[in-house]
């Protein structure tokens, strides 16, 4: 049972590292690694893959019943399959806007500027579309995290572990400024510790 579990947790991991790609447990890393398949095809975009691998993590979804009314002709009118469909198209509309913000931020990071109609031609795309897009990117990134705490610790620890860009536009030239990530200095000493203390009860067996 916790098997299934974890391989359900692991798989909606996998979903959520194609959405915003960041550094991960090397545990967890190494389980990741061992389902390397549907990895490949997800950062592939595979929509196949990510149905399967949606279909296999997601939990049961409910809705919260408004009124006696609601409660009266829920069952009725909506099955919780259809909430699942419902958020998987959610979902799936998202994962294929993220194919191309993606593919956008590899192009870019290639380039310290760029003339905006060789980005549109390599990008596939008309020159507002990559504007748009553009401007979708920027908004993501600089999206600020609310008040509470989970998102102010977690999240932002998440978020800030993201290599960010600058992208500026002036008239038909893109300038392009990689953000520099701070190193987490706390984590990496205590990574080396724990490798230490391994290597240390391997001596004392011997």
């Amino acid at each position: 049972m916790m098997n299934k579990l974890a391989d359900r947790s692991l798989s909606l991991l996998s979903l959520g590292l194609v959405f915003y790609p960041t550094a991960v447990d090397e545990n967890i890393s190494a389980a990741l690694k061992e389902k390397s398949d549907k990895n490949e095809k997800l950062s592939k975009y595979d929509l196949n893959t990510f149905g399967e691998v949606f279909n296999f993590g997601c939990p049961k979804l409910m809705v919260a019943i408004k009124d006696q009314e609601h409660f009266k002709n829920f069952g009725f009118d909506k099955n919780l399959n259809e909430i699942t469909n419902q958020q998987k198209e959610l979902l799936l509309a998202e994962f294929q806007k993220i194919q191309q913000l993606n593919h956008l931020s590899g192009v870019l990071r290639l380039y310290s500027s760029i003339k905006l109609p060789k980005l549109a031609k390599v990008m596939k795309m008309s020159e507002e579309q990559l504007k748009e897009l553009i401007d979708l990117y920027q908004t993501r990134n600089n999206a600020p995290t609310s008040t509470s705490s989970f998102e102010t610790t977690i999240v932002k620890k998440l978020v800030d572990s993201i290599p960010k860009m600058e992208i500026v536009i002036e008239k038909d030239n893109i300038k392009i400024n990689e953000a520099l990530t701070k190193p987490n200095f706390a984590k990496i000493f205590s990574r080396n510790m724990q490798k230490i203390e391994e290597i240390i009860k391997d001596l004392e067996k011997i």
